[in-house]
């Protein structure tokens, strides 16, 4: 990894993207593993990366690009190249950040630096293939016509990068849930004062609600909870990925991604209340009979976790995603007038149709032909945007939401919930579990 000054700010390269957000156990446990104990959430991924040349609190240039470009709807496929600043304190060697990204997702390998153009170039081999947008810092771009007679699509102001960067978070070292051992003894040593002092009381207590009969009414208290999008939207787009949803004989007429699932059913149905899941609806094509193609098709549809082919030709698949509730926190709710015109300025120019409601729910509904992983990156990073179900009906996507408004939901039903908080697919590639 390196810190590169970037007109004049220094900005990390070389971090390891995942393909989306990992949160809570698994980042601490990939934060372990690869030692790497920084990281940072951008366009609906998360990058980690090591603490060398004092990393903690710089920007990521590859999310900064990523956001530009995407914001501005460049291309889904592209490769960047940023020089860092000739007068940068970086010693003799010069230093050239090569960023990648394929269909809107920043590759795992994708965010390197090099020390020369021809190393650039050796290590990217055919990746900048043909539909691949090539983007430079002006330097570069000069460099490349001159010496290497390599087109260039855009140049990018460094000025432009800079201020893209200043609403990007910043790399922050992975939160752990450990206590230090010190910190166990002082809580352990105040448990057990306050418990001598409070003993003769609780006693007190108990044999009274014993004397007169009385049984102790557990309290069960509520907390507030909203959707989380960016951990919503891509844990839909990455489970959508994972699934072979061709079924021979069958239309798909419909798919939806449910935040908070109402189940209708008992049995395992009933198991997904409340719970964020994939659904998808087919139906058999005019003149074909259930009896043959039913049997086919529920042998394709064996890998969800729950399924269901009707005799009138419809069929149905649900899929589990993990947590995407998380704990309100206390925010004045956003003017009306503001909350609008930010939207708008947002998608309404960039292949989103938008609706609103007033006092409804949803408050909006942002309408799409884009595919799904261009779409999910558009809204990931929008501030003050709740999304709560997705919907792909008759080519178009769906996304309804509004300003976030939590709800309350008993504490033990969020915890249970939280058993599910894990992605879908784990670092190593191997499928995991939701249910």
């Amino acid at each position: 990894m390196s810190v590169l000054r970037i007109g004049g700010v220094r900005m990390a390269a070389g971090l390891e993207w995942e393909r989306g957000l990992v949160t809570d156990a698994p980042a601490r446990r990939i934060a372990r593993q690869r030692r790497r104990p920084l990281a940072v959430d951008v366009v609906g991924q998360t990058g980690f990366l090591d603490e060398a040349e004092g990393a903690e609190g710089t920007k990521p240039l590859a999310g900064v690009l990523a956001t530009m470009l995407q914001e501005r709807q460049e291309a889904e496929d592209w490769v960047a190249f940023v020089e860092e600043d000739a007068d940068a304190d970086a010693g003799p060697e010069w230093r050239l950040a090569v960023v990648r990204s394929f269909g809107s997702v920043l590759l795992p390998d994708g965010d390197a630096v090099y020390g020369s153009l021809e190393q650039a170039f050796e290590a990217l081999g055919d990746a900048g293939g043909e539909n691949v947008l090539v983007v430079a810092t002006e330097g570069v771009a000069e460099r490349f016509t001159g010496e290497l007679s390599v087109k260039v699509d855009k140049v990018i102001d460094v000025q432009a990068i800079v201020r893209a960067s200043e609403e990007i978070d910043a790399l922050a070292a992975v939160p752990t849930s450990g206590w230090s051992r010190k910190r166990i003894r002082r809580v352990a040593a105040l448990v057990a004062l306050v418990t001598g002092a409070l003993a003769g009381w609780s006693y007190r207590a108990e044999l009274e609600r014993l004397a007169w009969g009385e049984e102790e009414k557990p309290e069960r208290p509520k907390v507030r909870v909203v959707v989380e999008t960016d951990r919503f939207l891509s844990f839909c787009r990455d489970e959508l990925e994972q699934r072979e949803l061709y079924l021979a004989g069958f239309d798909r007429v419909a798919v939806f991604c449910h935040s908070s699932f109402k189940a209708s059913g008992g049995g395992r149905e009933k198991k997904l209340k409340d719970r964020a899941v994939l659904e998808v609806r087919w139906k058999l094509r005019e003149g074909l009979s259930p009896r043959v193609y039913g049997g086919l098709a529920e042998q394709l549809l064996e890998g969800w976790y729950m399924a269901a082919v009707r005799d009138d030709g419809s069929a149905v698949a649900l899929s589990p995603l993990p947590q995407v509730l998380v704990l309100a926190e206390k925010a004045r709710k956003e003017n009306t007038a503001l909350f609008r015109a930010r939207v708008d300025g947002r998608f309404a120019l960039r292949g989103f149709s938008v609706g609103y409601e007033w006092k409804k729910k949803p408050e909006v509904a942002l309408e799409t032909h884009k595919p799904l992983a261009h779409a999910v990156s558009m809204i990931t990073g929008f501030a003050g945007l709740e999304v709560t179900g997705a919907a792909f009906e008759d080519g178009a996507w769906r996304f309804e939401g509004g300003r976030p408004r939590p709800r309350r939901m008993f504490e033990d039903k969020f915890m249970k919930l939280e058993k599910f908080a894990r992605p879908v697919v784990a670092a190593s590639g191997e499928r995991e579990i939701a249910g």
